[in-house]
């Protein structure tokens, strides 16, 4: 037997012997009882007219010392058999809170000493009422449960226990009953906010709202993960939210319909980026805040060396006005006339990578390519068959972006060269699951595809397919019923589709989703949510994926994801028709692409 189990047993015994040698009398005669009522407000949102003496400011806290243990259990027995505890409110011994002391309160009584649910009370005065009770602590964004402000954050609660205040699209709306965290950064950090913990035991949601809870909120899941306690992958998380110093953000758990029940929240930041060095790279040797290898923003110039098939490993930093930029020369072997070069890179920043291509080797009318991406991605870019009679360098920098600094251990990346002879034998080019035959290196990589290597045939096809969303052969479905609400990243689909509206994209990657409505659908069609992080384009074709669009547009708004310019897409109010397939391209400016987050809804009346 549990020593919980022994304890409720001999609470319950000696307060069974207590009432059998005290006899019963009531409690109903104490002389403050014919005080006038007011409204007993209790932190569980309930509340009922008492005299003041029936209020309980800790309910079963029978000797009021602010604590509900066994040492209440002889002044309970005393209250029972109509006795009173000096100073003390004999409200606290109404453990069933229906009036009155008497043997209806034993059994919820003797469940208090072994829970960790308390209830407190608060008179308002004579003659007030119900009405006037403040909102339940955790119910509302007016009472919210507030957070220390620190992070990690973890709580525990059951939204049953609570009203149906709010609700955000994430894509189901719901009526189910909601609980309201209050936080507050003291300085901008990026978070992860989940539900998804062993003791969370219904199909949750949960969003963010920033100063007002109105709106769709700056973040919002319904399904993200799953538990052993609730093993459909119905339960909620968000990732990488950007919270900023001087804001406050209001957190909702929520359910799906009207589900309710337990929940484990952890609020904690985002683990940061992790890029060590590969595995043979040659360390930079630049210490941070140093500028050893400048290149030609010096006079004069200076360089770091990288030979062909090496990599170096660096650090860099960006404090909002200035950056580290680093060159390095690219030592070319001797053995061809001409070149490919491929640069690639990685870095713990938002990495700009550039081949510099310098004719007279003097830092004047420099030919550039670039490409670039956000931390933690792959960013790479391939030349065209070049001289290798030119000087080249690879260079090396952050986007002005997000300041980081350069610290031990922090502000790291690495770039790799590879020189390609253009006199190789052609070979296979992989494209959205197409084999292009007898390509070079450069050519696929104009293309957009991804070369098979020198003598490479297209018989068998060696091209894997396409992944889902890659083109309008294999969209990503939208469901009939919108809203809509998805995220996604481009960089890692081809450049299949182009628009212009008023610009063309010639070499941005996007992604392709397919929407049959059943009825006649006016719609917005927007990116312009904080997730979206790049210079977006979004635009619609009608049962094709060819000819000119029905819909398109390029610049519309700014995110906090994407504040530079207000260069993020949004189409308002289209209008779409039953029985039509509609082919929505989420694609970028340029090269650009990244994060974003589509949502396809009904435009507001």
């Amino acid at each position: 037997m549990s020593d919980k189990h022994s304890f409720r047993q001999a609470a319950l015994a000696l307060l069974l012997v207590g009432v059998a040698l005290a006899g019963w009398a009531g409690a109903g005669d104490d002389a403050r009882g014919s005080r006038e009522p007011g409204a007993c407000c209790y932190d569980d949102g309930t509340c009922r007219l008492t005299p003041p003496e029936m209020c309980a400011s800790l309910i079963g806290d029978a000797n009021c010392d602010g604590a509900i243990n066994f040492d209440d259990i002889s002044p309970f027995v005393a209250v029972l058999s109509g006795g009173s505890v000096p100073a003390c409110e004999p409200g606290n011994c109404d453990v069933n809170r229906d009036g009155a002391v008497n043997f209806d309160d034993i059994s919820p009584f003797v469940a208090l000493l072994g829970s960790q649910h308390f209830v407190r009370g608060n008179f308002l005065g004579p003659g007030t009422a119900c009405t006037q009770c403040p909102p339940r602590l955790g119910d509302t964004c007016e009472n919210p449960f507030l957070t220390s402000g620190s992070l990690p954050f973890v709580a525990f609660g059951n939204t049953c226990d609570f009203a149906n205040d709010y609700d955000a699209w994430c894509p189901y709306d719901s009526m189910a009953r909601d609980v309201v965290y209050q936080f507050s950064p003291a300085q901008d950090v990026t978070v992860d906010i989940s539900l998804c913990l062993d003791e969370t035991d219904y199909d949750t949601k949960v969003y963010v709202y920033d100063n007002i809870c109105s709106g769709w909120g700056i973040a919002c899941n319904d399904d993200g993960c799953s538990t052993p306690t609730y093993p459909l992958p119905y339960l909620s998380e968000i990732e990488s939210v950007a919270l900023s110093a001087g804001h406050t953000y209001y957190i909702v758990v929520d359910g799906y319909g009207q589900e309710c029940g337990t929940y484990h929240l952890d609020i904690r930041e985002t683990p940061s980026c992790d890029v060590p060095c590969p595995p043979g790279g040659t360390p930079e040797n630049e210490p941070c805040h140093t500028n050893t290898n400048g290149g030609c923003g010096f006079e004069p110039p200076v360089f770091g060396h990288i030979a062909c098939s090496e990599t170096v490993c660096g650090t860099s930093y960006f404090d909002g006005v200035d950056r580290d930029t680093d060159w390095f020369l690219i030592d070319i072997p001797v053995g061809h006339a001409d070149y490919i070069f491929t640069l690639t890179g990685e870095a713990e920043f938002d990495l700009e990578l550039v081949l510099v291509r310098d004719d007279g080797a003097d830092c004047y009318d420099l030919t550039l390519i670039g490409a670039v991406g956000e931390s933690c991605q792959i960013v790479e870019l391939t030349s065209a068959c070049v001289t290798a009679s030119s000087t080249y360098y690879a260079w090396v920098g952050p986007q002005f972006t997000t300041t980081f600094d350069c610290t031990d251990g922090h502000g790291r990346y690495w770039v790799a060269v590879t020189c390609v002879g253009c006199d190789i034998v052609p070979g296979a080019c992989c494209r959205s699951g197409v084999c292009h035959a007898d390509m070079t290196p450069a050519d696929c990589a104009a293309l957009g595809g991804e070369w098979q290597g020198p003598g490479s045939a297209c018989d068998p096809n060696p091209c894997p397919p396409p992944p889902l969303g890659d083109t309008c052969a294999d969209p990503y479905i939208i469901p009939p019923l919108l809203p809509f609400d998805t995220t996604g990243n481009t960089c890692s689909f081809t450049h299949d589709y182009d628009a212009v509206c008023p610009y063309s994209a010639p070499g941005a990657r996007d992604t392709v989703y397919r929407f049959t409505p059943t009825a006649i659908e006016f719609v917005d069609i927007t990116l312009c949510m904080d997730e979206t992080d790049y210079d977006t384009k979004v635009y619609v074709f009608e049962d094709s994926c060819s000819g000119a669009p029905i819909a398109c547009n390029d610049d519309y708004c700014a995110t906090a994801g994407y504040p530079q310019h207000p260069y993020v897409s949004k189409i308002a109010g289209l209008l779409l028709s039953p029985g039509h397939d509609y082919y929505i391209v989420v694609d970028g400016y340029g090269s650009a692409c990244g994060t974003y987050r589509l949502i396809v809804i009904p435009p507001p009346p």
